[in-house]
């Protein structure tokens, strides 16, 4: 099976910049999300890596050059990954794609030959510098780079290209399992834990307790990473290159030297601190957080925690704030200036 699309995957040579190539590998069905503009404008800034798209989707006529299309329905896919795993798989909704995410380097195993290195990563996010995170140092030293310190990221994760990495899933006793059920397991990350649970898995491993000693659902991709690092020597490396929230007051700034804060706000962060991404996961599932719709996609351009804004929008934010804030202290001023002359006029008429 050759999809149309999958050939120009070998045939690139404009990513030889290095002697690592990295393809990203973005299976997606279901409705083209408002962001995805921002997400494309952010890959064309990566100009050294490829993103490939698997979907049957009509993406934007102008995608960036480093983008592909690779044209394949979802019954498709499910085909492929029956005739690369052994294992028939029940997608209901596109979300369950998530628990394939370690195994692409298997199921696309044909198209990403001649690639030093394969990774996955949502879309829901803007990319900053790519290569001022996922370093040639970096690439050489580790099998698998992973942007939470945590667990191994969903949202991006970057793979060597060996046969051992690529089948590196299939040591969960649950992987087959996780393949065949419609129902999401976040395989890809560090599963659930039951829900009587008071704090989650996410929450327990952030606070540093290991995922060894944690009963999950099943035996996710985090598990077994974390495992045949401390028992089989694997090479894996875990810290947090990505922002997934904005705190109260915080302004970042997107530009194309990458992702960075600008104003901490109510956070610990310093002025100036860059990201690898920015992962509005937490943010698009408030209400009042706004997509821009801009045109087209300035170079430069600004996030709080109510939504986007160019140097234009920003500046009338600013000036809006600054108004409601004079108006705020001026009418305190008053109340305090009424209260103080009723007060006076009270103690002058008890006086008569």
């Amino acid at each position: 099976m050759t999809p149309d699309g999958f050939h120009l995957l070998d045939q690139d040579n404009r990513l030889r910049t290095s002697s690592y190539r990295i393809c990203f590998l973005i299976p997606y069905y279901g409705a083209l999300p408002p962001y995805l503009d921002l997400f494309l404008q952010s890959c064309r800034k990566n100009e050294d890596y490829l993103f490939c798209f698997v979907t049957d989707l009509a993406l934007p006529a102008d995608l960036p050059p480093n983008v592909r299309l690779m044209k394949l329905s979802l019954r498709e896919l499910s085909r492929l990954i029956l005739a690369k795993t052994g294992v028939e798989p029940d997608i209901r909704a596109p979300y369950k794609l998530c628990d394939f995410k370690p195994a692409y380097g298997l199921i696309f195993e044909d198209h990403i030959r001649t690639f030093s290195h394969w990774g996955h990563l949502d879309i829901d996010l803007i990319l900053g510098n790519i290569s001022e995170f996922i370093t040639s140092e970096l690439l050489q030293a580790y099998d698998i780079i992973s942007a939470r310190k945590e667990w191994i990221s969903g949202a991006f994760t970057v793979y060597r290209n060996t046969a051992e990495i690529c089948h590196l899933f299939q040591h969960s006793p649950d992987w087959s399992t996780v393949l065949s059920d419609h129902r999401n397991f976040i395989f890809d990350e560090a599963s659930r834990l039951p829900r009587s649970d008071p704090l989650g898995v996410y929450q327990r491993l952030a606070k540093g307790q290991s995922i060894a000693t944690l009963e999950t659902e099943v035996v996710s991709f985090t598990h077994v990473v974390k495992h045949r690092q401390q028992c089989n020597g694997l090479r894996a490396f875990f810290s947090t290159f990505a922002k997934e929230s904005i705190a109260k007051s915080m302004l970042l700034h997107y530009s194309p030297n990458g992702v960075a804060v600008q104003f901490p706000g109510k956070s610990d962060f310093k002025p100036g601190s860059e990201w690898l991404f920015y992962h509005f996961i937490t943010e698009k599932q408030k209400p009042y957080f706004r997509y821009p719709r801009w045109k087209k996609i300035p170079e430069e351009y600004w996030i709080d925690e109510y939504g986007f804004y160019n140097r234009r929008e920003l500046l009338l934010r600013r000036t809006r704030a600054v108004r409601a804030r004079a108006e705020q202290l001026l009418n305190r001023a008053l109340d305090k200036f009424r209260r103080i002359a009723y007060s006076r006029m009270t103690d002058t008429f008890s006086q008569k």
